[in-house]
């Protein structure tokens, strides 16, 4: 049973966490990264190494093709994030498109605060994916077991439902920061829209130096 639950958990974590973004070089080479943002000259990305995060870049010229984990989120500044209640968690939706968590992720890295923020949700959706995950799994099988007339591991049932229970909170931990995060980008929409719009001049008149502002 233990090698069973190492094994369950093992595949999870590789399906959750090792998802990436790959770059192919014009030699066929292959980096599995994180894409960040792209521009007509340079391909951001972070790499780990020695299970740390290293942003770096390389230029487009290098480059031959870009294959995402993920359909990139166009890099639109001026729309805000939505968040729709579902049984359990949220739903994330951009410009009527529902949101998958890395992309709401890339959509908020022209925001530093919120992408912090919302880098420090994914850790915690990540874990209660792969506790969750597992869970389901554990509970699934005996039962499956019992209905096709086998000996079900109800003991494994148990572990399965506790890793359940145990996500509980870690998802409910993820919701707050998401909306922490969310909070913060909208919040950083509507205070460039404002500046866009209206301008703020110095203007000398008879009567001295004043501000002039423009709607």
């Amino acid at each position: 049973m233990k090698i069973t639950f190492i094994t369950i958990l093992l595949f999870l974590i590789s399906i959750n966490v090792f998802s990436q973004d790959i770059i192919v070089r014009n030699n066929g080479v292959k980096i599995e990264c994180e894409v960040t943002s792209t521009d007509s000259s340079t391909v951001y990305f972070n790499i780990k190494r020695n299970k740390k995060d290293i942003s770096t870049k390389i230029a487009q010229s290098e480059v031959s093709e870009i294959i995402y984990a993920q359909k990139p989120i166009t890099d639109t500044q001026t729309s805000a994030v939505t968040m729709e209640k579902t049984f359990g968690g949220y739903n994330f939706y951009h410009e009527g498109r529902r949101l998958q968590m890395n992309q709401l992720v890339a959509l908020m890295k022209h925001n530093d605060l919120a992408y912090r923020q919302i880098k420090a949700a994914q850790s915690n959706y990540t874990l209660a994916m792969i506790l969750s995950s597992a869970g389901g799994f554990m509970i699934g099988w005996p039962l499956g077991s019992a209905l096709a007339g086998g000996d079900p591991n109800w003991a494994l049932a148990g572990i399965g439902a506790g890793l359940v229970v145990v996500s509980i909170p870690i998802s409910q931990h993820f919701n707050k920061q998401a909306k922490e995060a969310i909070g913060t980008f909208n919040g950083g929409l509507v205070a460039d829209s404002f500046w866009d719009t209206h301008e703020l001049n110095i203007a000398m008149g008879g009567n001295g130096i004043g501000l002039a502002f423009h709607f």
